[in-house]
């Protein structure tokens, strides 16, 4: 089975590109295997010493990570895409991970058997690494429409089918009424983040990669339990807030990928949107939920 090229992306945190870099060498043969690692170039003064120590930690690794360190600062967009678009002029697929994250041990087996498994299965758009806690899995995978970010795989034909064009998706989505269904019933608010990308509010490569994949009506895979961990959410990203977001522990689950029933799963979608409900307070306006949470709002602000 042949193996894909890992393309790390990083920029001023050392101790989260050492920490990522630590979980990947319990992963099987990673020492073999192809990386690149993307570092992008200070956004001020102040950023030029971690952009330096970020460099010694990569090349610290090994002196076969071919290290790819921009001189200016190009910003996340940018970077992802252009670091994506320089592995895949060489190989046919591709394993991506931001410094934020951590790898379960099985994840580059994960990807490399979903890469080989669904290689000619136009179908599917990715393979993803995390997963958010749903609940009572049967199967050790499932799919949903469109494609995400923390940890993850595809092929050079799927991302060349990227609309980079923010406006384009919108126009897209909208003329064909899939607000809706795009925003999960109202769970999460992707059509806004594709908005306020149009508008140049935001840079985010990931809602564009989401949106095309979802526009051509392709599916990713993602494991039952999770194999990523977002630790960045330390406030420290560039798009990363604190939060009350847990990590969990990791296993050595490594699952196995079926090509008999590759749809949509709507049990997971409709636990996803309970999970983003929850998590986010996005209940519909008929929803107990929504007041629920108002209500405690009201007496927490009356007894302060």
């Amino acid at each position: 089975m042949s193996t894909a090229p890992i393309a790390i992306f990083a920029f001023n945190r050392p101790g989260h590109l050492r920490r990522l870099l630590d979980s990947l060498q319990k992963n099987d043969n990673f020492m073999k295997e192809k990386v690149f690692v993307f570092i992008d170039g200070p956004h001020s003064k102040s950023d030029i010493e971690k952009v330096i120590e970020v460099n010694e930690v990569a090349k610290s690794y090994s002196t076969d990570f071919e290290v790819v360190a921009s001189v200016e600062n190009r910003g996340l967009s940018a970077s992802i895409f252009a670091g994506i678009d320089h592995v895949l002029t060489s190989f046919d697929r591709i394993i991506v991970l931001e410094d934020d994250l951590v790898v379960a041990r099985n994840f580059l087996n994960y990807c490399n058997n979903g890469l080989e498994i669904y290689a000619h299965d136009v179908r599917i758009a990715s393979i993803q690494g995390f997963t958010p806690d749903v609940k009572n899995m049967k199967d050790e995978i499932y799919f949903l429409r469109g494609a995400d970010c923390w940890g993850w795989a595809t092929w050079k034909d799927r991302w060349s089918a990227i609309e980079r064009d923010s406006k384009k998706l919108l126009s897209e989505i909208e003329q064909k009424g899939l607000q809706k269904s795009f925003d999960l019933d109202g769970a999460y608010p992707y059509t806004k983040m594709l908005q306020r990308q149009a508008l140049g509010q935001v840079d985010s490569w990931a809602i564009r990669w989401h949106a095309s994949m979802f526009l051509q009506d392709r599916l990713s895979v993602y494991p039952s339990d999770t194999l990523i961990e977002n630790m960045g959410q330390d406030g420290s990203g560039t798009h990363q807030r604190a939060s009350f977001f847990v990590p969990r522990i990791l296993s050595d689950f490594l699952p196995e990928f079926t090509v008999d029933y590759v749809e949509e799963n709507i049990k997971i979608r409709k636990q996803l949107k309970k999970f983003l409900r929850k998590k986010y307070g996005t209940y519909s306006v008929l929803s107990p939920h929504k007041y629920i949470k108002y209500a405690k709002k009201l007496i927490s602000r009356a007894f302060k």
